[in-house]
């Protein structure tokens, strides 16, 4: 299917440089910024790719889900310009090569799990994830120093 122009511009401003094989990821990570990286690496195939990552950090299950995509792929820079904080920071490690811009700030820390008001089942089932999922963080994190 051949695209129309605007198509392509559409595809460029929503964070997607498929000519230059980068995608841009400037916000938190949560389900619309999963989705992103989703779209990008299904349009650009399993050539190289570049993330250009500045992020505060986010959703820690968002974020799991990112690093298996980078990982699977197994062909990505990532590029950190501006910050790469809390999950932000994990996923940096999940590339094949990273850098950091010179002023670039990268902050690493313990997730917190605020179980919210509910059964003791659940809220045990949900702190059993949450050490499951500091174990994939720290694991990672740990493996790439």
């Amino acid at each position: 299917m051949k695209r129309s122009e605007h198509q392509i511009d559409t595809v460029l401003t929503d964070h997607i440089d498929i000519p230059g094989r980068t995608i841009f990821l400037n916000d938190g990570i949560d389900d619309d910024s999963l989705a992103l990286l989703l779209k990008g690496f299904h349009m650009l195939g399993s050539r190289p790719i570049t993330l250009i990552l500045d992020s505060g950090g986010g959703e820690v299950t968002s974020g799991l889900a990112m690093i298996d995509l980078i990982q699977r792929h197994g062909n990505v820079t990532i590029e950190v310009w501006g910050r790469a904080e809390s999950m932000a920071a994990v996923i940096l490690q999940a590339a094949k090569v990273r850098r950091m811009a010179p002023s670039a700030y990268l902050m690493i820390h313990q997730g917190i799990e605020e179980p919210a008001a509910d059964s003791k089942k659940n809220i045990k089932a949900r702190l059993k994830y949450s050490d499951k999922q500091d174990d994939i963080c720290d694991g990672l994190v740990l493996s790439r120093i």
